[in-house]
């Protein structure tokens, strides 16, 4: 018996390892606006006036946080995703989609990712304008918050160049 287990620790160990290896995590530090996805962190769940708000930025700005009225700027075919920081105070996301439910940017909600509390969305090549979503959630009390951002494809003509000749758009 002993001789068969040794073997078998030895699989499993490089079995786990491989897996370790092939599993990417999100950078927190990738701030480059030419990547394909766009990270929204939710970084804390803060109670004002007894009602419950939501701290936010995202990887294109990581020293900005905003209170709830976070806008993010993307562009068509992009990847959003969204990460509940580990203190956020955040259980659980219940959704993530479109406030109105017309979609301009937003054809169908954001699909969680799997055994995670992330979710992501890819933009439609044929998006436009902005859109308010709602961000659904549930803190460890059980107590249920609703928060409505924005994401926002700048008019491509409008902003070819930003003023400091970056390229505004992600």
């Amino acid at each position: 018996m002993k001789k068969i287990l040794s073997p078998l620790t030895g699989i499993v160990l490089l079995i786990t390892i491989l897996i370790a290896g092939a599993c990417k995590s999100v950078d927190k530090d990738d701030k480059t606006r030419d990547s394909k996805q766009v990270i929204i962190y939710l970084k804390k769940v803060v109670e004002i006036d007894g009602k419950m708000h939501l701290e936010m930025y995202n990887s294109y700005a990581p020293d900005i946080i905003v209170v709830d009225s976070l806008w993010t700027d993307i562009r068509p075919g992009i990847k959003v995703i969204w990460v509940p920081e580990r203190e956020s105070g955040i259980k659980i996301i219940k959704r993530i989609g479109s406030s109105t439910k017309k979609g301009k940017i937003f054809k169908e909600d954001a699909s969680k990712v799997f055994l995670s509390n992330k979710f992501k969305l890819r933009i439609p090549e044929d998006a436009i304008g902005d859109e308010k979503y709602d961000i659904e959630f549930e803190n460890h009390e059980r107590n249920s918050g609703n928060i409505d951002p924005y994401l926002r494809i700048p008019d491509r003509e409008a902003t070819d160049e930003s003023e400091d000749g970056q390229d505004p758009l992600p």
